[in-house]
């Protein structure tokens, strides 16, 4: 005895489509539909990554200056082992920035292209104690002390 399955009409608003619903979980709506609405939802899955932008952590003009700086700043760290902050004498593992590191300390800097950055006058050896907890922290103090320049930056 062979049964015919009944016919259902489709699920979808404005599909007056009937169809055989072959299995108990099968589809709800009719080959048609079914098949638009898979398309729909693979377009979907295909597009989600391809358009998200990777943001680089450092810019490529910040690459090419810390390409400069780095080795300007460990062979001066070889040289300065200590800490140069008065009454301290840890080893040295940072690199305090005196006068800050951007833009140009006076127009022989600008002339010659060297930025604050890399500008050996006004580094200064620190350790982990001493930068930045004694002097950023107390910028008055470190002011007094030399550790602080402030001037207009050219």
């Amino acid at each position: 005895m062979n049964k015919s399955l009944p016919k259902r009409k489709c699920k979808f608003s404005g599909c007056n489509n009937t169809f055989q619903k072959v299995r108990p979980l099968d589809m709800f709506c009719c080959p048609k539909c079914h098949r638009a609405h898979q398309d729909e939802l693979n377009a979907k899955k295909a597009g989600k990554g391809t358009k998200k932008k990777f943001i680089a952590p450092v810019s490529q003009r910040m690459l090419s200056e810390l390409s400069i700086y780095r080795p300007i700043r460990d062979g001066y760290l070889s040289h300065h082992e200590t800490c140069e902050v008065r009454g301290c004498e840890n080893p040295s593992n940072n690199l305090h920035h005196k006068a800050g590191r951007t833009g140009y300390a006076d127009q022989w800097a600008k002339d010659e292209g060297v930025k604050l950055l890399w500008d050996v006058r006004f580094f200064m050896a620190c350790c982990g104690s001493c930068h930045p907890r004694r002097i950023h922290e107390n910028p008055e103090w470190a002011t007094q002390e030399g550790y602080m320049i402030k001037f207009h930056n050219t």
